[in-house]
């Protein structure tokens, strides 16, 4: 029990990715100035950076092998969506 409590703030973080990235583009209030600087594209990197710390974080021992293991969760979730 003790090792899934240190991936709750990284599972709830996941979860709220999925909820954001899945509301219609329609109901997101629209500017013209977000687009020419790629908004979307820096939340959806502050987003990942955010669950790939928090993955981190929860993880023993910090090493390259573990650094890997992080991003690839990341990745699979970006692909999932």
């Amino acid at each position: 029990m003790n090792k899934i409590i240190k991936y709750v703030p990284a599972i709830l973080w996941s979860a709220l990715i999925f909820v954001l990235c899945f509301i219609p583009g329609s109901r997101i209030p629209q500017e013209d100035w977000l687009d020419t600087i790629y908004f979307d594209k820096l939340v959806h990197a502050v987003l990942y950076f955010v669950l790939f710390i928090l993955l981190f974080r929860g993880l023993k021992y910090y090493s390259l092998r573990n650094i890997g293991l992080a991003l690839r969760i990341c990745l699979v979730q970006g692909i999932l969506i």
